[in-house]
């Protein structure tokens, strides 16, 4: 859904740089969830680390529900184009 929404949101022009971006972000974001998962079972446990992460899910999951720009998005073919 993030990458239809995303596609009709940026212009043309923009997409190999917007994608680039956001490939950099996404890949980074990755390695530094399996050092701090790594970490985090080494110096707590596994236990605990499931716990944090099951608790980080489920604020994320309530602040996208509350979140009013969430709710209020256009469907990616509801520009009018």
């Amino acid at each position: 859904m993030q990458i239809s929404y995303r596609r009709a949101q940026v212009p043309d022009a923009l997409q190999g740089r917007v994608n680039s971006a956001y490939r950099v972000v996404i890949y980074s974001l990755i390695a530094l969830g399996n050092v701090l998962t790594g970490y985090l079972l080494q110096s707590v446990g596994p236990n605990s680390t499931i716990v944090l992460f099951a608790v980080c899910l489920v604020l994320l999951a309530l602040g996208a529900m509350f979140n009013q720009r969430v709710w209020k998005a256009e469907s990616p073919g509801s520009r009018g184009e």
